[in-house]
């Protein structure tokens, strides 16, 4: 009897580690960790205007959300929590985070349509132009680091509309003109 003790509970752990790593976790399953179609669509637009050359294994798809924390040659992106005890629910990127990746061009309007969106981060790289007004839709960020490009022209009166944010990094652009007043109505505003 007491030789088959120390078995089961040998057998025990090795279960759990094998749930545990299949992915069987806090009561997710891959099956139910599918990011919505319309983000995964918007995604790969996004990706594809910035420019990003990403391996092709990295390829953006519905699975992605499969995986807590894809960190896969510069690009970061997380996924709502909440999605995996709903087989009905989609899960939605809540972070996006492209980082000293070289990129160039412009900011892709199409950000908006990340509505779940709560970190946005493309600091570090080469992008030009200004920063696009339906940024300032996105009601759910909380954290925005544009810092280290080259944006060129004003900050919006609509920022305004980013009520939650509490880090704002713009720095190191080419920004100009006056900081808007309605800056002061961000009231959750820890770092600027």
């Amino acid at each position: 009897m007491v030789e088959t003790r120390p078995r089961l509970l040998v057998e025990y752990m090795l279960l759990s580690f094998l749930l545990w790593q299949f992915g069987f976790r806090h009561g997710y399953s891959e099956t139910t960790t599918e990011l919505d179609p319309k983000e995964v669509d918007v995604l790969q637009l996004i990706l594809d205007m910035l420019q990003y050359n990403r391996p092709s294994y990295s390829y953006p798809n519905s699975s992605i959300c499969r995986y807590p924390d894809l960190d896969t040659n510069n690009l970061k992106i997380k996924c709502t929590e909440d999605c995996g005890r709903d087989k009905n629910r989609a899960c939605h990127i809540k972070e996006f985070s492209l980082t000293g990746a070289a990129l160039t061009g412009f900011i892709p309007k199409e950000v908006e349509k990340l509505k779940h969106l709560e970190m946005l981060d493309l600091s570090g790289n080469q992008l030009t132009g200004s920063i696009p007004d339906t940024l300032w839709n996105l009601s759910s960020l909380v954290q925005l680091d544009l810092s280290r490009n080259q944006l060129t022209g004003g900050i919006s009166k609509h920022i305004q509309f980013l009520r939650n944010l509490t880090y704002l990094d713009l720095d190191h652009n080419l920004l100009s003109g006056q900081i808007p007043s309605s800056l002061g109505a961000l009231s959750s505003l820890q770092l600027l």
